[in-house]
């Protein structure tokens, strides 16, 4: 079974005014991941099949598979909601972190989201 655990813990602000007539609501994350054998042999392992010159056999294994810090913004007026995130991952102490198809241990990440709620 490919699985993945990621407690976290959440924090969560609602400004107390409104901003440009909307609500404003802010969220900060971090949360450790954790997955089995299978999840982390589906991504970071190299079966017989696919070893070449630059990339050799590797058998992952499950278990702590880094963290992430999450920022996040988002402002909401009657239907029209608007979002902004940042983060930044981690997987310099993972169970996997050796596989050859592992580049890079962190990155940084961020996005934005435009939405129109309606019912149906």
């Amino acid at each position: 079974l490919k699985i993945n655990s990621s407690p976290s813990l959440v924090w969560r602000r609602k400004l107390d005014r409104p901003v440009l007539s909307g609500e404003v609501k802010f969220t900060s994350q971090i949360r450790w991941e954790f997955v089995s054998d299978d999840y982390a042999q589906y991504f970071y392992g190299v079966g017989e099949q696919d070893v070449t010159v630059n990339r050799s056999f590797y058998q992952a294994d499950g278990g702590f598979a880094g963290y992430r810090i999450n920022n996040s913004v988002r402002w909401q007026k009657d239907d029209v909601v608007f979002s902004f995130f940042v983060g930044y991952a981690n997987i310099a102490g993972a169970s996997f972190v050796d596989s050859p198809l592992v580049k890079r241990h962190s990155h940084v990440f961020a996005g934005s989201a435009l939405f129109w709620l309606f019912d149906w």
